[in-house]
């Protein structure tokens, strides 16, 4: 499970990259989630995909104020089966709402956090069916957040969950517009290239996302992404001794972390 949520939540940032390696970066950056700092909370959350919790969350014991707390189901398990047929002719119900949402932290006033963790949340609740839902399903599917998470939490909830499967949408025309453009021989061209296409990507996501709730919730796939880039540049310099190459491996990996670390301050 957390290698499945990993691969979702670091699509956007390896659009480019992935085509620059040949297809073979994707598995390299599931595996650089050990760089983050959010395993624990993966952990928390690929625990998730049971029967509904009491709306108290006693069996959400360290994940602190989440969506997974604040949920209050409306419908009975028995009441739910009875109303399948409707649900049958969409690509959700409130439970998988409830599974994919869970884990986005809420503070003490009702905002959610748009972190790392609401990112790996939005991709697990959109990135499979956001070309199935119509204008139609779209507001059902808002409506079952609002239902669920009465007053801001559920407002500011399903505000995002809509803006991120309009950019989602706009992500999906950019990769098609650009596949194949970049060559798959990297070179320091190439390179500039590929991170001239993802500053465009990142425009793309300030204009459905905004420019705050873009810098909250891809702070550390930026962060890979940079990490990323600078290992390849360090890649094609064949002048340095190993010595400097190691200096410079530690120098970039420090800067990730540090980076990384700046959320949490």
């Amino acid at each position: 499970m957390p290698n499945n949520k990993n691969k979702m939540r670091l699509l956007v940032l390896m659009i480019v990259v992935l085509v620059i390696v040949v297809l073979s970066m994707p598995v390299m950056n599931r595996d650089s989630s050990t760089l983050s700092h959010d395993s624990a909370s993966q952990d928390n959350s690929s625990d998730s995909k049971s029967s509904p919790q009491p709306v108290d969350g006693s069996n959400q014991g360290g994940l602190g104020n989440t969506i997974a707390k604040q949920w209050q189901w409306s419908e009975s398990r028995s009441s739910q089966d009875a109303g399948a047929t409707e649900e049958e002719s969409l690509p959700f119900t409130q439970q998988s709402i409830h599974d994919a949402l869970q884990a986005v932290k809420v503070d003490e006033n009702g905002n959610i956090i748009l972190d790392h963790d609401a990112l790996i949340s939005l991709d697990e609740a959109l990135e499979r069916i956001h070309n199935r839902l119509g204008s139609e399903s779209l507001l059902k599917l808002q409506d079952i957040i609002r239902d669920a998470l009465p007053g801001k939490t559920g407002e500011q909830t399903a505000q995002i969950v809509e803006d991120y499967h309009r950019f989602l949408g706009a992500q999906e025309e950019f990769n098609q517009m650009h596949r194949g453009s970049i060559s798959t021989v990297q070179t320091h061209d190439s390179l500039d290239y590929a991170q001239a296409l993802y500053r465009e990507l990142q425009n793309l996501r300030d204009i459905h996302l905004g420019t705050q709730n873009t810098a909250s919730l891809f702070h550390d796939s930026d962060a890979n992404a940079e990490f990323m880039f600078d290992s390849m540049r360090l890649g094609l310099e064949q002048n340095l001794t190993a010595e400097e190459r190691a200096s410079r491996r530690r120098e970039i990996q420090q800067r990730l972390q540090q980076q990384l670390a700046q959320e949490l301050n």
